[in-house]
């Protein structure tokens, strides 16, 4: 689902990037999984990990840089990124205070997450790694509509924390 919109918001985006730097189409597909991939590692392997840009700008910063790095793989010269090439990237970053309040969301998610049941953290969890329900059920070993319900009310729990905590802040 998360993977789907990421598709539908940025993929025109990358196409439309990559096809005007010497790329095509399926050149765009390739980098925009390679960017995912790699965006789903470093998030995995740190924990400690904060994106402090938008989510639109870090993204674009990492197509850009596998991007390069294909060119330089494919004419086997070197390519190097010129104060220009950063400029579109600099357009995009929002205000510091936009950060901030992007920050500060996420600090409110992760430390609602955290006083959820570690029942309810598994199950979030492996569906926000776009991991089917199917699947989801198999690895917490119950039946799959009981793995529906218990993602369902523990995402209202998690709603109904944030909601409160973010009318007492």
């Amino acid at each position: 689902m998360v993977i789907q919109k990421i598709y539908e918001q940025y993929a025109s985006e990358v196409i439309a990037y990559i096809t005007k730097n010497s790329g095509n189409v399926e050149d765009a597909r390739d980098i925009m999984q390679e960017a995912l991939l790699y965006m789903h590692k470093i998030a995995h392997n740190k924990p400690d990990f904060t994106i402090t840009t938008t989510f639109q700008a870090y993204f674009m910063t990492v197509v850009r840089g596998n991007w390069l790095n294909e060119l330089k793989k494919r004419s086997r010269t070197k390519v190097t990124v010129v104060q220009d090439e950063l400029l579109p990237i600099m357009d995009q970053i929002e205000s510091y205070e936009d950060m901030e309040e992007s920050k500060r969301q996420l600090q409110l998610l992760d430390s609602c997450f955290k006083e959820l049941p570690t029942s309810c953290q598994e199950v979030i969890r492996l569906s926000w790694e776009g991991i089917g329900m199917e699947e989801v059920s198999q690895k917490l070993n119950v039946s799959y509509g009981y793995a529906r319900k218990r993602k369902c009310k523990c995402l209202e729990k998690l709603v109904k924390l944030i909601k409160f905590k973010s009318s007492i802040l």
